[in-house]
Formats: structure tokens, C-alpha cells, sequence
């Protein structure tokens, strides 16, 4: 069945910090589905179907109270009508187990975007790891630049939060990296590293072959003018 998620925790009271990972029922004779995507409920539907039990679809994903009900040999499955395809992506999969580029365009575009130059006040899913910072910052504070910071501090502060610790923080409940791959936690001491090590290499190949040095070489990236193929998108 369905375990329960990070970003569960400031939708649903019933759950705290300690359930990441565990199964949301250990039991049942009834399911209300909840769900958010539709892979999901088909995958709910099926598990019904296979023990028989009654399943009440909250359908979520509209305003016009599409609650339906589904039994074994008494009505149709969920699946038994076709489903319009969703244009939108689940919070879920965007902040916590994103597979597709699509979902970190999504991401950076609805929620990083909006907490860097939206309105402070605004909640959205990104307060829930904010609110596990380390040290006096509060989720409040997390993205706002501090009086005495400069805006290279700002940055690879936010790039260690984002890229860093919120993922260090993901990678901390096993349960949920089973079956997916594993992401990879960035920090910008080791990006700075790794461009300052290429740097110096380009810089000692070209003093060494009397050749000039461009941002875009030392970066390892092609002619601008070059035209891309699939592969190398």
C-alpha cells in the first residue's frame, strides 16, 4: 500500500515526523482513496479488486464532488472508464521523487521560484524540510537574505540548502529509494572544486600550447553556434 511521504506532514494531522516510510494502513475492510495521480489509483483499484474489498474514490483531482464507488462483480472498476490525461504533476512526486525533467521544470518554476520571489508569507511544500533546519534558522527566514550577507554568500547558501541538505534529508528514509535510484547530494564547496580543478587545467593546457581560454570551453560546453541532436540534449 501507499507510505507515507515528507511532504504527508503538513497535509495530513494524523501523521508526524516518525511515520516517513511506514505504510499508511496496516489493515482494512474499506479503502477511501486519496491519491493524487492516477497511476497511483489504478494501482489502489487493482489491490481491490485482487482482495475484494470496496473501494471510494475521493476524485481529487476536480471541484465537482466525483466521489465514486467501486465493488467486485456489483459496479465498474475505476479503470473500467477511461481517464483524461492530468496536465498537472503531483506535489509528492515534484518535491520528493522527481523522475522526469518536466517535474524539476515544475519544481524550480512553482516552488523554488516562488519562495525565492514570491510573497515571503506563502507556504508551500518546501517549508516542510525548511522547518528541519539545523541551527537558529527558522522556515520563515531559511530564504530570506540576512542583513549582514552578500548575495555570493545568499546563493551558495541556498544552492547548500536546496541541493544539499534537503536531499541529504530525502536520502535519510531508505524506505522510499528501494526501488527508485538514488539522487545525489551536491554541496558548493564541491561544485566550486571541481569547476576551480578545470580551471587550472584548461589554464595549464593553454599556457603550455600558447592558446587562449574561454567560460565556455573551461566549463566543458560546446560552440554555441553548434547545432544540437537528440543525443546531446
Amino acid at each position: 500500500m501507499d507510505t507515507i511521504e515528507v511532504s504527508n506532514l503538513n497535509r495530513q494531522f494524523l501523521f508526524r515526523q516518525s511515520h516517513v516510510g511506514q505504510s499508511k494502513a496496516k489493515q482494512f475492510s474499506v479503502v477511501l482513496n486519496g491519491l493524487d495521480n492516477l497511476d497511483a489509483r489504478r494501482h489502489v483499484n487493482r489491490l481491490c479488486l485482487a482482495a475484494e474489498v470496496p473501494l471510494i474514490e475521493s476524485g481529487t483531482t476536480g471541484f465537482l464532488g466525483q466521489v465514486t464507488v467501486h465493488v467486485k462483480g456489483k459496479t465498474e472498476c475505476y479503470e473500467c472508464q477511461p481517464k483524461p490525461t492530468p496536465k498537472s504533476y503531483p506535489v509528492c512526486t515534484i518535491t520528493n521523487t522527481p523522475s522526469k525533467f518536466v517535474h524539476c521544470v515544475v519544481w524550480a518554476k512553482d516552488l523554488l521560484f516562488a519562495k525565492l520571489f514570491g510573497d515571503r508569507n506563502q507556504d508551500n511544500d518546501l517549508n516542510v524540510r525548511s522547518s528541519d533546519v539545523d541551527g537558529s534558522k527558522t522556515t520563515e527566514n531559511v530564504f530570506e537574505l540576512s542583513p549582514d550577507e552578500d548575495p555570493i554568500s545568499y546563493g551558495q547558501r541556498i544552492y547548500d540548502h536546496v541541493f544539499g541538505y534537503n536531499i541529504e534529508l530525502a536520502l535519510a528514509n531508505e524506505e522510499t529509494w528501494r526501488n527508485r535510484r538514488k539522487p545525489k547530494a551536491i554541496h558548493i564547496k564541491d561544485v566550486l572544486s571541481e569547476v576551480s580543478l578545470q580551471q587550472n587545467g584548461a589554464l595549464e593546457n593553454c599556457t603550455n600550447e600558447g592558446t587562449s581560454i574561454s567560460a565556455m570551453s573551461t566549463l566543458d560546453l560546446k560552440n554555441p553556434q553548434d547545432v544540437w541532436s537528440l543525443e546531446d540534449n
